[in-house]
């Protein structure tokens, strides 16, 4: 099982040097060496909600102090993320207590592989009774730019983040900036998790593709949920405390911590965490770019590269036809499809992440001829 303490910590190049990965332990250099330290740690620092909202708060001033400190060339701005869920809302109610006045929203959620339907996941209202100003996005607006998918493949060949393509002009225009999400907020705070290891176990990879987008719109991407992650057992207990009884509604999506954190800032109860919903980009298999030009683009490096023939890439396109027609989840297509086209997936999946690689390598290297 991949964790904090067990992973590939070190990727061999073919300059015949390594690099060395830190995920999660600090780095410490004395003037000469670089030097990984153990993140330091408090036991059994969470007794009850109140010792761990208020570690949160003190985490989040320092936070907000680093970044506005006009000690820095360039004074950092602070922005939130909101929906109709529980994870950002509990998040926005936190950091608008310690300044941040202005938060990123998506108008709709997901139908379903790539789908434009979806229901209202605005965070407008919600951001109103917070005292928010928000920012509203369409999360389908990466497919009319040609080079927005490249961002997010790069990182996470699924692509699944790259729906906060919308908000690049936005963040740009604020840059520098601290974007705080909920990100992994359902392995932190749903009153149902299984996994309360100090090890963090992900569930999946959300976030990962923010990681070269960050880079070119100028953020630092902070997921509150992780802010005293290690405690993760304590911080269960405490979700299924009867002390936050009054803020649990039994039911499949349960979140007592973010509820509360949220009623107590002023959010009505019947204004969020009220049907799970998602706003992240679920590519149809196999995954290829959306975007007409970036999909050409990558049709042309496995070609180059002898991935697949030109005839592979006439079924790719019948299969992307079919998806528009066809559910993709109906079982019957499904089973067709798996038998198929199981070649054609196995031959590119998970291609976009070196397509993606080598045209930021290119991008960059425009900057280094300059």
């Amino acid at each position: 099982m991949v964790h904090i303490k067990n992973y590939v910590k070190t990727i061999n190049t073919l300059s015949g040097l390594s690099v060395r990965i830190v995920y999660f332990d600090n780095l410490h250099y004395d003037g000469q060496e670089l030097r990984e330290v153990e993140k330091p740690h408090v036991d059994n620092q969470f007794s009850n909600f109140l010792t761990y909202k208020t570690f949160l708060l003190s985490k989040l001033t320092q936070i907000r102090d680093n970044a506005t400190s006009f000690m820095r060339k360039m004074p950092m701005s602070l922005l939130s993320t909101i929906s109709t869920g529980y994870d950002s809302v509990a998040v926005s109610a936190l950091v608008q207590s310690v300044g941040v006045s202005e938060a990123l929203t998506f108008k709709r959620s997901r139908g379903g592989y790539l789908s434009m339907g979806g229901k209202d996941d605005s965070g407008t209202t919600i951001a109103q009774y917070l005292g928010l100003r928000t920012i509203s996005g369409r999360r389908d607006s990466f497919k009319k730019a040609p080079d927005a998918e490249i961002d997010f493949f790069c990182f996470d060949p699924d692509g699944e983040d790259t729906n906060f393509a919308t908000f690049r002009d936005h963040l740009t225009k604020r840059m520098p900036v601290v974007l705080f999400t909920g990100f992994n907020g359902d392995k932190v705070w749903d009153i149902h998790r299984h996994n309360v290891s100090p090890e963090i176990v992900r569930g999946d990879t959300t976030g990962l593709g923010l990681c070269e987008f960050r880079l070119r719109a100028g953020f630092v991407h902070c997921p509150v949920p992780f802010i005293g992650i290690l405690d993760a057992g304590a911080i269960y207990q405490i979700s299924n405390s009867i002390e936050l009884k009054p803020w649990s509604l039994g039911n499949d999506y349960d979140r007592p911590i973010c509820r509360r954190i949220a009623e107590e800032a002023g959010v009505p109860r019947d204004k969020f965490g009220v049907h799970k919903k998602a706003t992240s980009i679920l590519y149809e298999s196999p995954i290829v770019p959306s975007n007409k030009s970036a999909r050409r683009s990558f049709y042309t490096y496995l070609l180059e590269r002898k991935v697949c023939t030109a005839k592979y890439l006439i079924l790719i396109k019948f299969i992307r036809v079919a998806n528009r027609f066809i559910d993709p989840f109906q079982a019957g297509y499904w089973r067709i499809r798996r038998k198929t086209f199981s070649k054609i997936k196995s031959r590119i999946d998970g291609l976009t992440f070196p397509w993606a690689a080598y045209q930021c390598k290119s991008g960059y290297r425009k900057y280094g001829e300059k």
